[in-house]
């Protein structure tokens, strides 16, 4: 694709394959604005409109197994809000979340065939993730232990199994959700070991 195809001064960009082979990729330019682009034939094209915010906090970028782009995003104000793209625009994905932030960068974000999936902190600081099911949002289990995390990310296997990993300032604990709760996998992996 074309280079330099955004602002100078790029930040927090991700960028995803979908099944079909299609990239995309999304950022906040230099001046605040958040975009989500993908590539057609060797150029990269806004997704919808021009930007889809100003000024977020956090990003999230996934695609479904069906191709389609999903982006989440907080705001200045607290608010998470997860978007789908409909083929001519951007629509909500249920309510957004009232005084949340995202777990992490792309991670925060992930779909199993065509559910989606998001990790985010309440506004209590607890790691929470939620999965949208007849079109609305519930909590996957209970939140986990308030500031027992310095960071928190998400991913499917290929058979839809959801895990997690928490990271502390001692180690990382990974957890699979059984339909449930969630269960630890494994023991903890020490900070040591990457030492």
């Amino acid at each position: 694709g074309n280079a330099d195809f955004s602002s100078p001064c790029t930040t927090r960009g991700s960028l995803v394959m979908s099944p079909t082979g299609a990239a995309y990729a999304s950022f906040e330019d230099g001046y605040g604005k958040f975009f989500v682009m993908d590539l057609q034939n060797g150029i990269w094209s806004n997704v919808g409109t021009a930007a889809l915010a100003s000024y977020i906090q956090a990003s999230a970028l996934a695609v479904d197994s069906q191709g389609t782009p999903y982006v989440a995003y907080t705001s200045a104000k607290n608010n998470t809000h997860v978007m789908q793209f409909n083929g001519s625009q951007w629509v909500s994905v249920g309510i957004p979340f009232a005084n949340t932030t995202l777990s992490s960068s792309n991670a925060s974000l992930v779909i199993s065939n065509t559910v989606p999936y998001a990790g985010l902190y309440d506004n209590n600081g607890n790691p929470i993730v939620e999965e949208f099911y007849n079109n609305q949002w519930i909590a996957v289990g209970n939140p986990f232990p308030q500031n027992t995390t310095e960071a928190f990310t998400l991913a499917v296997s290929a058979n839809g199994t959801l895990y997690a990993a928490l990271i502390t300032n001692t180690g990382i604990n990974v957890m699979v959700w059984n339909g449930n709760s969630w269960k630890s996998v494994g023991n903890t992996i020490s900070i040591d070991t990457f030492n």
